[in-house]
């Protein structure tokens, strides 16, 4: 069963005034289309949802000023002293009760005019179909966690989605809440914190045994002081990471300001494929450096041990040579026969004789060995060859791996060079007559791209220190727990312990299942949207999803690819993601999109057009569209499946026309 929205109230908001807008659908087809020109209202439905969950209009350009929540005409016709409310109410259906979650703030009218609020209030009422249960009304905090059991606001854009703005979809950083958010969902987190919690008790058991064992204490202090020295690089590690999220949006804004201007707008774009070319290369060194340590592995056990394989192998040659390790004769077989001659062969069913005799008695002097030892001799020959083989190929080897770095070397510093050159024309440029001041902008660019190295170094160091600690506390970890064996069986802490940590082993185990699972599923659920989105059949071989929810894309023959990928494939692989974070989390709520098709073209438009229609046999899709959006490719297949509607503005351009009054 899908959570659906099934309508929103408004009151006194923006350009919406006062009025419902109900999200009926046709048949088993979940899907609303809205039309709007821009300007007439279609992005701020998609933030009336917003404030109403979060108290923030998550579409609003943060570094402007926009106008008051309260509706124009609606401010225009009140008297000073007078009190506005305004509200949105969002009603969600999920399964077998209603849920309205409402936001409402108070404007006061001051005397120079302008509306003075007070602070929103924000609740959610859930009410069950069954006549039999009661309403519960749930405030702030209460309201926020239900918020976040269907909307969490850490991946608010995998339900309210911008198909204009994809440039932060994937970025580094948000991986991180998406992971955490999953979690949060799928009640990992709660095994999680299950496991802190008996860790902790564990500790506390631990100390009180200690006291009447010296060696325990001094391990527990060990192991609680190095727990401490983690948990602080774990903390310098998230900072910095808060940081770069912080820079990269810094340098994004820098970005976009610097490619709106029309006389630079060329060296921007090319900047802006070199550092795309740029990281694909350093992934491809940091590729080749996993393969150096490979071949360097690989190749020091090799050539250790080459004279004792050369030499094993050359006697293995000498033997056949000299007829020493027959075919596959049983030594003790051919003696069996000589003792006896007067039976019949076994393998023929003839008479031996005398001859036969003869030959089986001079075969016997020429086998110095068994027919086992010779088969197994026989046996290891072909890989021994096979390492001489290999052994031979090192310097051809090594060769390549030197080129291949030799290359990626030459480009990295062919394009750090033209990377230079354009910021050092972006500095000094006369902006004299200009709008905007290019040297300034180019100057924090590269400021913020000094300090995003800096903290991706600190990350590396403390991520380092990180692992060897964590090695060090296993290790103490285990040293513990053995001490601890030793202490007195009747000891009750003794006991308790134990006990614990057979219970945090088992949740460990559940835990670490159910991310694998959930993690392959939605791998595998993102490659089949994928798939179905896009045209080309023969390019693209398969999606997977690192630990920490990382996408990365690959053509058939495993290239990575995902940062060539075009503006219409970035988005099909958004939808893909988001289409599987729904399914995987068990909440399958509603997707509005703003904009669903704005950067599809071609084939492509009408493969995720049906895509989308297909969804929304599964789950609800509300769509925002601007008339040029809304083609007649893509009118041909929805008219006829989803609830179409128009909304405009009034004439006199203060209200929006299309919803219930």
């Amino acid at each position: 069963m899908s959570v659906y929205i099934d309508k929103i109230i408004f009151k006194n908001y923006r350009q919406y005034g006062s009025g419902v807008l109900r999200f009926d659908t046709k048949n088993d087809i979940k899907l609303s289309v809205f039309v709007a020109k821009n300007g007439t209202g279609k992005t701020t439905l998609l933030n009336a949802i917003t404030w109403c969950l979060y108290g923030e209009e998550k579409q609003l350009d943060q570094n402007e000023t926009p106008l008051p929540l309260v509706n124009t005409a609606i401010l225009q016709k009140a008297n000073i002293d007078d009190v506005i409310p305004v509200c949105v109410k969002v009603e969600v259906i999920d399964d077998d009760r209603m849920i309205e979650f409402c936001r409402e703030i108070k404007f006061k009218i001051a005397p120079q005019g302008k509306p003075i609020s007070d602070s929103d209030k924000f609740s959610a009422i859930i009410t069950p179909h069954s006549g039999t249960l009661n309403t519960v009304v749930k405030d702030d905090e209460e309201a926020e966690d239900l918020v976040k059991e269907y909307f969490d606001e850490a991946i608010y854009q995998f339900y309210f989605f911008d198909g204009e703005n994809l440039k932060e979809f994937f970025t580094e950083n948000k991986t991180g809440y998406i992971k955490d958010s999953i979690f949060n969902i799928s009640q990992v987190t709660l095994i999680k914190n299950s496991c802190e919690h008996l860790d902790k008790l564990k500790k506390d058991y631990t100390k009180s045994l200690s006291k009447d064992f010296p060696v325990v204490a001094e391990l527990e202090k060990k192991c609680s002081d190095l727990e401490e020295s983690i948990q602080r690089r774990k903390s310098l590690i998230d900072e910095s990471n808060e940081k770069i999220k912080s820079y990269d949006k810094c340098m994004r804004e820098i970005e976009e300001k610097l490619k709106l201007y029309g006389p630079i707008q060329e060296k921007q774009k090319i900047r802006e494929d070199l550092e795309n070319r740029l990281n694909k290369i350093e992934k491809d060194a940091k590729d080749l450096g996993t393969e150096s340590t490979t071949f360097i592995r690989k190749y020091m056990i090799l050539l250790s041990l080459y004279p004792r394989i050369s030499q094993t192998l050359s006697i293995i040659e000498e033997k056949e040579n000299k007829g020493e390790l027959p075919p596959s004769i049983d030594k003790k077989q051919v003696e069996n026969l000589l003792e006896h001659c007067d039976e019949p062969c076994p393998l023929c069913g003839g008479k031996i004789g005398e001859t036969g005799r003869q030959h089986l008695a001079e075969l016997l002097k020429k086998i110095s060995v068994s027919s086992e030892t010779s088969n197994y001799l026989k046996e290891i020959k072909g890989s021994l060859e096979a390492d001489i083989d290999e052994a031979k190929k090192f310097n051809l080897d090594l060769e390549k791996i030197k080129e291949r770095k030799k290359d990626l070397d030459s480009q990295k510093n062919d394009i750090t060079k033209e990377l230079n050159e354009i910021s050092s024309y972006l500095s000094n440029y006369n902006s004299t007559n200009a709008t905007v001041d290019i040297p300034k902008l180019e100057s924090r660019r590269r400021d913020l791209k000094s300090k995003i190295a800096s903290a991706n170094q600190n990350i590396g160091s403390n991520k380092a220190e990180l692992n060897q600690e964590e090695k060090e506390l296993g290790t103490l970890k285990k040293a513990l727990s053995s001490a601890i064996e030793k202490t007195d069986e009747r000891n009750e802490l003794k006991c308790m312990v134990k006990i614990i940590e057979t219970i945090s082993e088992e949740l460990e185990k559940i835990k670490d299942e159910l991310v694998n699972e959930m993690k392959s599923e939605i791998e595998k659920t993102t490659w089949n949207y994928f798939d179905h989105m896009i045209w080309k059949k023969e390019t693209f071989g398969s999606i997977e999803i690192s630990d920490n929810y990382d996408v990365s894309v690959y053509d058939k023959n495993h290239n990575e690819m995902t940062g060539s990928l075009s503006a219409t494939e970035k988005m099909a692989l958004a939808y893909a993601f988001t289409l599987a974070i729904h399914k995987t989390s068990g909440k399958n709520c509603p997707l509005v999109i703003d904009s669903p098709l704005g950067r599809v073209s071609d084939d492509n438009r009408e493969n995720m057009a049906k895509a989308l229609l297909d969804v929304s046999r599964d789950k609800q899709i509300i769509m925002l569209f601007t008339p040029d959006e809304y083609s007649s490719s893509v009118q041909k297949l929805y008219q006829s499946s989803a609830n179409v509607r128009e909304l405009k503005l009034s004439s006199d351009e203060s209200f929006i026309e299309g919803i219930e009054s």
